[in-house]
């Protein structure tokens, strides 16, 4: 497993209003030094200790996978489509119109701030997967040569 990168315990961060339906809510986004995201909490203003208790929770786990060094897109691919309430017509960001739930909206949220860690992370996972393909069909090419010399 990646070894946990934590936040400085200073640090710049952004903070987000949206509504969905008759919701409205606050994203805060911690980050690191070098602009990526590190940390996120959600925040709604919806009655009820088990809603709120359950968006605290995703928030923490978003934040450990981020500082586990898990892909965004990753992440945000789990959580988008998510179909519960509230969902419907959103506001608080342009480019995004509605929302099937708080979570799919998150997901686009930091998909479309974010976007050079989605696209680097993408990248970086592509040319890796890429290099092993490489080095395992050298290593088949090096046994078939040793075995037919045999």
């Amino acid at each position: 497993m990646e070894q946990r990168r934590r936040l400085p315990p200073e640090r710049r961060g952004i903070i987000h209003h949206f509504n969905i339906g008759v919701i409205c809510g606050y994203i805060n986004v911690g980050l690191y030094c070098d602009g990526k995201p590190g940390e996120v909490f959600i925040i709604a203003s919806k009655e009820g200790s088990t809603f709120r208790g359950l968006l605290d929770v995703v928030g923490i786990l978003i934040s450990l996978l981020l500082q586990h060094n898990i892909p965004l897109k990753k992440i945000a691919d789990k959580l988008r489509n998510t179909n519960f309430q509230p969902n419907g017509m959103a506001t608080g960001c342009n480019e995004i119109v509605s929302a099937t739930s708080i979570l799919d909206y998150v997901a686009h949220f930091l998909e479309l701030r974010f976007p050079e860690t989605t696209a680097a992370t993408t990248t970086t996972t592509t040319l890796q997967k890429e290099k092993k393909k490489k080095k395992k069909k050298k290593e088949r090419k090096r046994k078939g040569k040793r075995t037919n010399k045999e």
